[in-house]
Order: structure tokens, then sequence, then C-alpha cells
């Protein structure tokens, strides 16, 4: 079915829609596509609709859970689409139909919890984790943006300052975004990070950095990786 269609046909009812920005690209609408109806050969990864509302969906068990929600509902008559769910499932369907990794070995919507010497701790919910197989570590964090300069500033902000303390405020502020991320990469150590938006999904290869860690001057450098997640999946064996 048509990507505009099928939205059109899970509005929830009496509402009036809001312009989406930035405009679903192409190869979103192509990938969600898949990610809905699977192929001859692979099943979907996500199912849409429930008793409650027909625009809820839900990732296939083993990957994640649900029910997440394709629009907002506003306290008005009005409704828009929650436009950076549409960019999480099609990385994930990239990574699924494209790529071919194993779904035993993707997490949507993962949520690590961080405890510190204190035993205090923190959630960490990232947007899609590739775990190592037969362990429990992460290999691969994808973090979805909606636009090029939200990846922009977390590049600046990881090239230009100290990893944030897990005390440091990370609400309220110009650049908590960041804060979060910085300090999500920092505790879980993973090993590998997709920045990921709209506009990129076409050339993913681009947008994949190893993530090393400078313990001595609390910093973190990401060092683009040429042919990114075929050089992930094949040195780990993630595929099929």
């Amino acid at each position: 079915m048509d990507f505009d269609k099928f939205i059109n046909q899970v509005v929830p009812k009496n509402r009036i829609v809001k312009s989406i920005n930035p405009p679903i690209s192409d190869e979103e609408k192509k990938l969600f596509i898949l990610a809905k109806d699977g192929t001859k050969k692979k099943e979907a990864i996500i199912t849409i609709g429930d008793n409650k509302r027909q625009d809820a969906f839900f990732v296939r068990e083993n990957m994640g859970k649900g029910p997440y929600h394709l629009f907002e509902l506003h306290g008005d008559n009005t409704t828009n689409l929650a436009r950076e769910w549409i960019t999480h499932i099609s990385a994930l369907a990239k990574l699924y139909y494209e790529y071919n990794i194993l779904s035993k070995y993707m997490t949507f919507e993962y949520n690590y919890t961080f405890v510190d010497k204190s035993r205090k701790s923190q959630d960490f919910p990232m947007d899609i984790v590739i775990f190592e197989p037969g362990s429990k570590n992460m290999i691969l964090y994808v973090e979805v943006k909606k636009r090029e300069k939200e990846v922009k500033d977390l590049l600046d902000y990881l090239k230009n300052n100290k990893v944030p303390f897990i005390s440091d405020k990370d609400r309220e502020v110009s650049y908590a975004d960041e804060i979060r991320k910085a300090k999500y990469l920092w505790h879980t150590r993973v090993k590998y990070l997709w920045l990921v938006y709209p506009d990129n999904l076409k050339t993913p290869e681009d947008n994949v950095y190893e993530v090393i860690y400078d313990t001595k001057n609390r910093k973190i450098e990401l060092k683009p990786i040429g042919n990114g997640i075929r050089y992930i999946t094949s040195k780990y064996n993630l595929g099929h």
C-alpha cells in the first residue's frame, strides 16, 4: 500500500492533521511499508492498530514492544504525525531487510539502566541497539534525529566538550539532548554509533563511527568508518 494513503487511513478520528515537518523522505516511505508489510521471504516487523487506537503500532516481540502511536493528540481537535517514529521504524527496517541483521540481535527503544557506586540509577532510553551474538555487550547504538542539524550539534558537542558527569543536569538547558547522549555513550561503552536522520537513510555508510573512549581526558572521539554497517555486520557475523 502507498505510504501516504496508509497514513491517512490511521489518522485519529475527528482530528485535523497539522503539516508534517520535515517531510517524509521517499526512502522512509519505502522502508516503513517494508516494516509494515514484510516481503515474501521476511515477515513484517511492526503491526498497526489495536482496539483503542488505529494508529497504535507494536514492534515484533523479540525486537521491541508497544504500543507506540504514530500520531500525537493535542488538547484541541488537532493532531500531528509523531515524525521521529517514522525514522525510527525506517532505520530498523534498513538493518533488518537490507543489511539482513538477525532480529534476535536488535532491540527497539532499549532502556539501559546505569547504576553508580552509590547505587543511584539513571535510565538511558536508546533508540535502537545491536548486541554482540552470545553476549549482552552493545555493538551498535543507533541514534535517530529528525534533522541533520541535530546530528551536527551532537557531533560538535562531543568534539568540543568533556563527557558530563552522571549528576550533571540534562534538563532545561539548550544542549540537554547532547548531554544525555554523551552520558549514554560513556556509560554503556558501546563500540559503534550510527547517527540517522531522514535524508541520510539512503547512505548510512557515511554516518557510522567507531566510538573511542579517552578515560584520561574524559573525552569521546568518533572515528568515521567506511562501509560502516556492512563492516560491523561482517565483523560480528550478525546476518543470515
